[in-house]
């Protein structure tokens, strides 16, 4: 059976005396897109914190190609291929071509360029723009950047926190069709969200709540199970 590229099981995470995530279990697959489902406060930053190394696990295990990476710095868990988009993602005050060689920070000089110019022809608005100070943009567009900054390390995963905050709905649409073009032939994608349109694409789906796993399955699962979309949705 082929090891899934993250593995996290039993995972609990706390600050202080409070125990935020109880026992998270979850699967991502190379190249797959796979949904986080959650409320404000159900604990959705703070498992793609845990994940990225930025706040202590308790217990568990967190599995990058069946290494055990739960005691690794952000920087080494970086390196092997894993990425952050938290729901800001640029430095306003640097230029958007600033911000995109912070993304391809590790990489050697050449692929950098390289990648940059890859991702210019890909969008072309940040070549348009790409010596503008990252504050000068939309909303929209701030959250292109910050998807390409992440991208410009040549990540084998990227945990995407609330992609949607903020966005006008037509730019939501806009985020789910880059993500569309970039999932099938690019790194896989762990997306935190209250927003379901990001179920668009999905190989499989979480529903955290009050940090833990209350549902797992495919879209279609989810689409099935009335209880659930009830409970969780408002939807009949």
């Amino acid at each position: 059976m082929k090891m899934a590229l993250l593995h996290v099981s039993s995972l609990n995470v706390g600050y202080n005396s409070l125990n935020v995530l109880t026992d998270v279990s979850l699967e991502v697959e190379a190249k797959t897109q796979v949904v986080l489902l959650g409320a404000n406060g159900s604990g959705k930053t703070t498992l793609l914190k845990s994940l990225i190394g930025l706040l202590p696990v308790r217990s568990g295990h967190i599995l990058l190609d069946g290494q055990d990476i739960v005691r690794w710095d952000p920087s080494r868990r970086v390196r092997a291929g894993l990425a952050y988009l938290s729901e800001t993602g640029v430095i306003a005050s640097l230029s958007v071509e600033d911000n995109l060689n912070i993304g391809g920070y590790y990489l050697p000089r050449g692929l950098r360029r390289q990648q940059m110019h890859s991702l210019y022809q890909q969008l072309p608005m940040l070549y348009e723009k790409r010596k503008n100070a990252a504050s000068s943009l939309s909303g929209g567009q701030r959250k292109i950047l910050a998807f390409a900054k992440v991208l410009m390390g040549q990540p084998r995963l990227i945990l995407m926190d609330e992609p949607s905050a903020g966005l006008a709905p037509v730019m939501v649409n806009e985020m789910v069709q880059i993500l569309n073009t970039y999932r099938s032939h690019g790194p896989a994608f762990l997306i935190a969200e209250q927003n379901i349109k990001f179920l668009v694409g999905a190989k499989y789906v979480y529903i955290l709540d009050n940090g833990q796993i209350r549902f797992q399955g495919t879209p279609e699962d989810l689409d099935a199970d009335a209880h659930i979309k009830a409970a969780y949705f408002g939807l009949a």
